[in-house]
């Protein structure tokens, strides 16, 4: 009876490493908020149609999933109230809009940002990659 279960067990554990590799690593959740955020004010310059915003591939659809499963990812991990989550989400938004004010080129800035994070869709949500223009 021990043999069947030790083979079990065996098999198991060498497809731990198949399974782990199955699916992408996650960005760490900050990293990952920072970039929701980032996508979410190119979207946002992009519908109010601000000179340059079509430099960036459209980020409408993108985004959104991008944002939806970052704050999925953020109630779980932070068991957080949505109120407090909406909280840390305005502070952060508020942050980086400063930050991006008052860069030497705003533009530039925006566009290393959204540079560093573009990869991350890769692992949050591969199926809406933005197409590049």
């Amino acid at each position: 009876m021990i043999k069947p279960v030790a083979i079990l067990l065996a098999a198991l554990l060498g497809a731990v490493p198949f399974l782990a590799n199955a699916a992408p690593k996650l960005p760490d959740l900050d990293a990952q908020v920072h970039c929701a955020l980032v996508f979410g004010q190119v979207t946002r310059n992009q519908s109010q149609k601000l000179p340059g915003a079509d430099r960036f591939p459209a980020m409408a659809g993108p985004a959104r999933e991008f944002f939806v499963r970052t704050g999925a990812r953020t109630l779980d991990e932070k068991a957080a109230t949505i109120e407090t989550i909406e909280a840390y989400y305005l502070t952060r938004l508020t942050a980086l809009q400063d930050s991006l004010a008052k860069a030497p080129d705003p533009a530039a800035a925006l566009d290393r940002e959204f540079a560093q994070c573009l990869p991350q869709f890769q692992s949050v949500a591969p199926e809406m990659v933005p197409a590049a223009r």
